[in-house]
């Protein structure tokens, strides 16, 4: 994710893959405009409370080696996302990169038993087709 002022046409940044010193933002949005708190993974062993302080509201924060999402994080969050939309109509369309983490037996059962459809964008296509690029954070 590239963080820019609102004002920007363009914004994309196409980056190595060293994996150090990451942080990562997983953003969720619906057509409607509304945007769930995201979940923010810094890269470390341990959680400073001062990088939770004037966050977004309601933003979740973790750690991870390299500041990337993992398989047991993404878990995490979808259980949160499942709580967060259980009062929806069903059934309800989640629409995500197919980064190998995000897909794993435990989230896929869980998306069944809770209606929720998972449409995986292909793969190193998510510049180009990115649903969210234009969210505007105030």
């Amino acid at each position: 994710m590239v963080i820019v002022s609102h004002e920007t046409k363009h914004a994309y940044e196409q980056s190595g893959g060293s994996g150090k010193n990451f942080t990562t933002s997983l953003v969720c949005g619906n057509a409607a405009g509304e945007i769930l708190p995201p979940l923010i993974i810094y890269p470390a062993k341990n959680l400073n409370p001062q990088w939770t302080f004037a966050g977004p509201a309601g933003s979740t924060y973790a750690v991870s080696e390299s500041g990337w999402i993992t398989k047991q994080l993404f878990s995490n969050w979808f259980d949160w996302f499942v709580e967060h939309t259980k009062d929806v109509s069903k059934p309800v369309l989640l629409i995500m990169d197919n980064h190998a983490c995000h897909i794993s037996i435990d989230v896929i059962e869980t998306a069944k038993k809770n209606q929720i459809l998972l449409l995986l964008l292909p793969p190193h296509c998510t510049h180009a087709l990115q649903p969210l690029d234009t969210v505007t954070f105030r």
